[in-house]
């Protein structure tokens, strides 16, 4: 059995997957993970209002002829879709700052495989060991498997972070508390209040119930996560997650 601890920073993704999430919002993912590494996932998503505006006037896309949308649904269907580890997805717009749908995954283990270490296997940030009928699922995320995760899942959501500066994208080195300083010296208060108050909370149902859980908290028979989006955006420190079954 894992012994609980608290996160140690940006997680989630865990199953991640996903959605790194969408970029500068708050997310809700339920999830649910097959023995043999393949998941299915709900995902709802917001861009809170000032970001929105923002990222609408850095991009231009408030000056096009199209429907203007911040998170794009269908956009980013199709840019998951080209995943390795992505059988299928499906978000639709709820209106133009705000997405939810559907994505299956043939094998969560295929997300943003890493470089390989020692000319070996490439190094997974996720990963499964079974152990009988249990097993433990891993996720370790640093600012290298970020990008690989940016680079594999969707272009778009990319470019927003880069937009708000995000050092996981920049690779600038600093903290969380400095990070959200210079979004405020640059883009207002405001849009730092958004940032900072945003946050990802995922809910993983595993092949069997959960008898442990490291980096968030067993609630029903699952695994729940809730991490603040600012530490996604600044991975200050890796995370290391994981969930038991047996």
């Amino acid at each position: 059995m894992i012994k609980v601890h608290s996160a140690s920073r940006s997680a989630v993704l865990c199953a991640a997957f996903l959605f790194m999430t969408l970029s500068s919002c708050s997310a809700r993912i339920g999830a649910t993970l097959r023995a043999d590494g393949s998941a299915e996932a709900t995902i709802s998503a917001s861009v809170a209002q000032r970001t929105a505006a923002l990222i609408r006037n850095l991009s231009g896309l408030s000056g096009s002829s199209g429907p203007g949308f911040v998170l794009d649904g269908a956009v980013l269907s199709g840019s998951l879709r080209n995943s390795p580890a992505v059988r299928s997805a499906a978000l639709r717009n709820i209106d133009d700052r705000s997405v939810s749908g559907t994505i299956s995954l043939g094998d969560i283990r295929l997300l943003a495989a890493g470089p390989s270490t020692g000319g070996g296997d490439k190094e997974r940030f996720i990963r499964i060991e079974k152990t009988g009928p249990g097993g433990t699922v891993f996720m370790h995320l640093d600012r290298k498997s970020a990008s690989a995760v940016l680079a594999s899942l969707s272009p778009e959501i990319g470019a927003y972070l880069e937009a708000l500066l995000a050092p996981v994208v920049t690779g600038e080195e600093m903290t969380e508390g400095e990070y959200l300083d210079l979004v405020a010296s640059i883009y207002g208060d405001a849009v730092s209040a958004e940032i900072a108050a945003a946050s990802l909370t995922l809910t993983l149902n595993l092949p069997r119930p959960a008898i442990g859980v490291l980096g968030g908290t067993l609630s029903g028979g699952a695994a729940e996560y809730s991490i603040p989006l600012v530490r996604l955006l600044v991975l200050e420190n890796p995370a290391d997650l994981a969930a038991t079954w047996n």
